[in-house]
């Protein structure tokens, strides 16, 4: 601690108290940016409209994350919450779930080209199961175990030998795998009758633990065989242990490069048959490789957490006059109460809206001389069924109710009065004409300011280019160099100061490149 406040009180005394609160800036500064970067990161915003009913929702950006079993993968489950209003009144909130399905191949792809040393380091162990490590030599960064013996990778291999002869004369012939001693049999009966054209065809294991080796004649059909069994010898590289054929592991052999699609197919089974380690891998993934791990991810139907309801009996409240049949005025009065039912969204728009809407208005007039009358009106947001007059979508169930009742008026006819257009509140020319020229006379106003702003904004500054002052800096004070009674002499070099601690700045800059081109030189010439 000594220390360190040491050399803060050396920087202090040398550059002054302007690098501490230089610090200090660039501290708060930083504290800022990262709380601003954390809150600016939390929530997506999004939503949408339906009449008078409108609904905003915001989608949790931490997500969690899960594994799958069946099939094997990650589940992203990102927690957000709706909050529903009518004309600009909130009534409401429902909580939602949302899921995105990763598959094992897509993590798998992205897991076998990774760089990332977080990465490689959960890969090590979890490859080491299928026989693979880490090497240079490997374009794809992983390399496999040399074989020891060139039959290593034949089917039925076991590290013994084995033998088996047909019939007619041939001798018995052996292999170090039941596939090579089957090639060795059809071989020995060839040399043997001095014939061509027999291959061997595929061994088939048999119930006693031997494999049959097919004779295929010219004409490509097999009319026998021979059996091949094991003998107890081991084969060139492998030596006995614990009662079986294991590798020599005196022998050394280099190890051979494995490509991408083998290292993703090795990854592959080793996740799939233990998918509880996906979200480790999916945490040590940088963003780049979560994004191109999720670009085929699929969104699965959202889940709603509590109630799918929200209601209003009151949401909006207004008041009118109207006149009586006998002159006289009364007031009435209207209620409109509103109920929205969400339901999750399983079309193709699931990723812009999660939730489909359908919304009810009951509308409730009183008035005291004709009484109550109620209106109910339905509409949904979903592709339910189609929607007819103001009821609600055919086929949707939950809400809805009876028709609104539609009131006729007639005109020009023997009975009535003549048709008339009611022109009240249509704007005029005149009206027009000064509305475009008040917004001209805005816009003339708004660039004027502009204008202004920029100016004032830049009064004043000038471009000047100057070295900065390495030495430091401080208070000035005259110099008294004569004290005698009342008689002082002094010298203020204050005014000329500014200017020789410039012309120091030059100076010390242009002995450093004469410096640095002296050693160069030097050195240069030393290495001739």
């Amino acid at each position: 601690m000594s220390a360190s406040m040491s050399v803060r009180k050396r920087i202090i005394f040398v550059f002054g108290a302007r690098v501490e609160r230089l610090r200090l800036v660039l501290f708060a500064l930083a504290v800022f940016l990262c709380g601003w970067s954390l809150s600016s990161s939390a929530t997506v915003t999004g939503g949408g409209r339906m009449g008078a009913i409108s609904w905003d929702y915001e989608r949790m950006m931490n997500q969690t994350i899960r594994a799958l079993n069946s099939p094997a993968g990650i589940a992203m489950d990102a927690n957000g919450v709706v909050r529903i209003g009518y004309a600009g009144k909130r009534i409401g909130q429902i909580a939602m779930t949302e899921t995105a399905a990763i598959g094992l191949g897509d993590i798998a792809a992205v897991a076998a080209r990774s760089v990332n040393p977080a990465m490689i380091a959960l890969m090590v162990g979890t490859l080491a199961v299928e026989g693979l490590q880490r090497c240079m030599q490997s374009q794809s960064g992983w390399c496999k175990p040399g074989q020891v013996n060139k039959s290593q990778g034949d089917a039925g291999f076991n590290g013994q030998g084995w033998s088996g002869q047909l019939s007619g004369g041939p001798p018995r012939a052996t292999g170090d795998s039941p596939q090579s001693a089957c090639q060795a049999v059809v071989d020995a009966f060839s040399s043997y009758w001095k014939s061509t054209g027999f291959t061997a065809g595929a061994v088939t294991p048999r119930a006693d633990g031997s494999y049959y080796c097919p004779l295929v004649w010219p004409d490509g059909i097999s009319y026998s065989g021979a059996v091949i069994s094991s003998d107890a010898a081991c084969v060139s590289g492998y030596v006995q242990s614990g009662g079986k054929c294991v590798p020599d592991p005196s022998v050394k052999v280099d190890p051979v490069p494995v490509a991408y699609p083998d290292v993703a197919a090795a990854w592959n089974r080793q996740m799939a048959a233990n998918p509880t380690g996906l979200p480790d891998y999916w945490h040590a993934m940088t963003p780049d490789e979560q994004a191109q791990a999720a670009s085929n991810a699929q969104n699965q139907t959202p889940q709603i957490n509590g109630t799918d309801t929200v209601s209003d009996p009151a949401a909006k409240t207004s008041t009118d006059t109207q006149t009586k049949p006998d002159g006289t005025s009364e007031t009435c009065t209207t209620t409109t109460g509103v109920r929205v039912q969400a339901r999750p969204n399983t079309s193709a728009t699931a990723g812009d809206s999660p939730l489909n809407y359908q919304g009810t208005t009951t509308t409730t007039r009183s008035c005291p001389s004709s009484g109550t009358t109620t209106t109910t009106n339905g509409q949904d947001s979903g592709d339910t069924g189609t929607k007819t007059g103001g009821g609600p979508a055919s086929g949707v169930t939950g809400g809805g109710g009876a028709a609104p009742k539609v009131e006729l008026k007639t005109c020009g006819l023997a009975d009535t009065g003549p048709c008339k257009i009611d022109e009240s509140g249509t704007p005029t020319v005149a009206d027009g004409k000064a509305a475009v020229a008040a917004a001209q006379s805005d816009l003339t106003q708004a660039r004027q300011d502009a204008q202004t702003n920029f100016t004032s904004v830049n009064a004043g500054r000038a471009f000047d280019l100057h070295m900065p002052h390495l030495l430091p800096g401080g208070t000035c004070q005259p110099v008294e160099w004569f004290s005698w009674g009342s008689w002082r002499g002094s010298w203020d070099p204050c005014d000329s100061m500014a200017y020789v601690r410039t012309l120091l700045s030059w100076l010390w800059y242009t002995l450093a490149a004469i410096y640095i081109w002296n050693r160069t030189a030097s050195a240069n010439a030393g290495a001739q």
